[in-house]
């Protein structure tokens, strides 16, 4: 029975389309006890021809991150009673929108079709915590969490 669970294990584990190998490797003393017994699992390289990690690749070549190239900074962060987002061209001319949103997803304040190099937006009215700066570009959507701090922090 042990060996047909341990068979029904390895299969399940192998399948999928990065299987990894299992073995059961048992060892033994001198004396013919068995003294461990050990799963050894050898996972394969992640594949490095999809997109995606190509793209990751060329990112990482030229030492620039994805926010980088979304084109736009949100500063300053944290913030007490207003936040600045700040577009570069790229993004102006496809007329971006921007989204402040909660935590949870809620939508507190938009502006689309965004022509402007600077747009702000209030803090103020708003519980501390964590909100989320979205530009949104065609397909594209780059998100920044941004912290809402009043005060020093020291109460």
């Amino acid at each position: 029975m042990k060996t047909i669970l341990s068979s029904l294990v390895l299969a399940l584990m192998a399948i999928g389309t990065h299987a990894q190998t299992c073995k059961i490797k048992i060892y033994y003393d001198e004396n013919g006890n068995r003294i461990q017994r050990a799963l050894e699992c050898q996972r394969p390289a992640p594949p490095t021809d999809t997109p995606l990690v190509q793209q990751e690749q060329a990112l990482a070549a030229t030492g620039l991150s994805t926010a980088a190239n979304a084109s736009f900074q949100v500063y300053p962060n944290p913030s007490e009673t207003q936040i600045n987002v700040r577009l570069d061209a790229p993004l102006l001319n496809e007329g971006c929108s921007i989204l402040l949103t909660d935590i949870a997803g809620k939508t507190l304040a938009q502006k689309q079709q965004v022509k402007e190099l600077l747009s702000s937006f209030s803090l103020e009215g708003y519980a501390d915590g964590t909100y989320f700066v979205i530009v949104v570009s065609g397909s594209r959507k780059h998100t920044v969490k941004i912290v809402k701090q009043t005060g020093n922090g020291f109460r």
